[in-house]
C-alpha cells in the first residue's frame, strides 16, 4: 500500500465529482420587504387552485434576444477534426420573444 498519493492521481476524480465549470444562479426574494413577500405568496397560491375551464390561468414571459449572423461561412467538417468557425459575428438587431403558458393544464 502506498504511503503517499500524488495530487495528480486524485485531481481527475475530484474534478469530475465537483464539476467546477458548472454554475447555478437564482434569485431570492428579499426578506426585508414583507409586502413583496406577501404579494409573491399570493401569486404562488394561484397555482394551487383547482383547474377552472371558465377562468383559465395564463402566464406570460418576455425575453429580449440579440440576433447574430456569421461573417464567414462555417468550414465543412473533416474526419478527425473538430468543427471550425470564425467567432466574429454581425449584429442583426434585437427581437422580443414572448411565451404564454397555462401551467395548470400541463
Amino acid at each position: 500500500m502506498a504511503e503517499t498519493i500524488s495530487h495528480e492521481t486524485v485531481r481527475p476524480a475530484l474534478k469530475n465529482a465537483l464539476k467546477p465549470w458548472l454554475k447555478e444562479q437564482w434569485c431570492l426574494a428579499p426578506t426585508a420587504d414583507p409586502i413583496l413577500v406577501w404579494r409573491m405568496e399570493d401569486v404562488l397560491a394561484v397555482y394551487q387552485r383547482p383547474p377552472d375551464p371558465i377562468g383559465l390561468i395564463v402566464c406570460l414571459d418576455e425575453a429580449s434576444r440579440q440576433l447574430l449572423a456569421d461573417t464567414r461561412p462555417r468550414l465543412l467538417l473533416a474526419a478527425g477534426q473538430p468543427a471550425r468557425h470564425d467567432p466574429e459575428d454581425v449584429r442583426g438587431g434585437m427581437a422580443n420573444v414572448f411565451l404564454v403558458t397555462e401551467p395548470l393544464c400541463g
